[in-house]
């Protein structure tokens, strides 16, 4: 079985881990849990020690009231890094990269390393807000419908892995369906409230590996160059034919920029 992290305030945070060597914390993206690595977690172990976490109301992870706001996963984040060893390389996907860059600028003494992959350093742009409320609205009068979850695909994933992979498809309805209305609704809320950190990227004085799919419809390119070309010396590597969920759609690409990367 794996382990629980008890969090001060009470609440656990479920993680998985495997492996020896320098740390790597891996963070996932929304409506998403640590099974996202998989793949990640095939190579990397072999020279290094990687944990996986359930952000709060993911996975197996506790589900504490809210409202919740992008300071509470961050804290989280911190204060589960320094339970099981820093500084890490930290690696965050989507929501999870939204967290691990404020890990970064305000815990700095935690964090060897930052990637980011498929995600941004910016507020969502006003263009969405009222596409993300409306979502909301529907989550807190239905629930979690797998209509719902379905309708939602295109923004998790290229077309190209969507058509090849009906299973996967299955498998991340029936993972966004089984989340808690709670859960669902307050991670709505953490990226519809989370402000920007663009202009402090400059702070960021480890190295940064921004990682972004070509195909991705939920957050654009521009947003991976916004920190890539923000923080002195970052790496932005642009994978071809992966949407929101490079690491699953195209985990050999993230395997081999994450090893280099981690090594270099």
């Amino acid at each position: 079985m794996s382990p629980d992290f008890k969090h001060r305030s009470g609440h656990k945070l479920h993680y998985v881990e495997q492996g020896e060597g320098d740390h790597i914390v891996f963070a996932h993206g929304f409506c998403m849990d640590h099974t996202m690595y998989v793949a990640q977690f095939e190579e990397l172990p072999k020279s290094y020690h990687c944990v996986a976490v359930d952000t709060r109301g993911h996975g197996h992870s506790d589900t504490p009231d809210g409202p919740w706001r992008i300071d509470d996963l961050v804290a989280d984040l911190a204060e589960f890094i320094e339970g099981v060893g820093s500084p890490c390389h930290l690696v965050g996907m989507s929501l999870g990269g939204m967290t691990a860059v404020r890990v970064a600028l305000d815990h700095p003494q935690l964090v060897r390393s930052l990637t980011m992959i498929d995600s941004s350093a910016d507020a969502l742009p006003a263009e969405l807000h009222d596409p993300y409320h409306q979502f909301q609205r529907t989550v807190e009068n239905d629930g979690v419908t797998e209509e719902l979850a379905r309708s939602t695909l295109a923004l998790f994933y290229g077309q190209p892995y969507m058509d090849a992979n009906p299973d996967a498809m299955s498998y991340h309805v029936d993972r966004v369906t089984s989340m808690s209305q709670e859960a669902v609704f307050e991670g709505l809320r953490v990226l519809m409230d989370r402000g920007s950190v663009v202009d402090r990227l400059h702070e960021i004085k480890v190295p940064v590996l921004v990682i972004h799919g070509e195909l991705d419809q939920a957050i654009d390119m521009r947003y991976a160059e916004q920190v890539s070309t923000g923080v002195a010396g970052a790496k932005l590597v642009k994978v071809p034919g992966a949407g929101h969920t490079t690491p699953v759609e195209a985990p050999d690409a993230v395997n081999e920029a994450l090893s280099l990367f981690v090594a270099g």
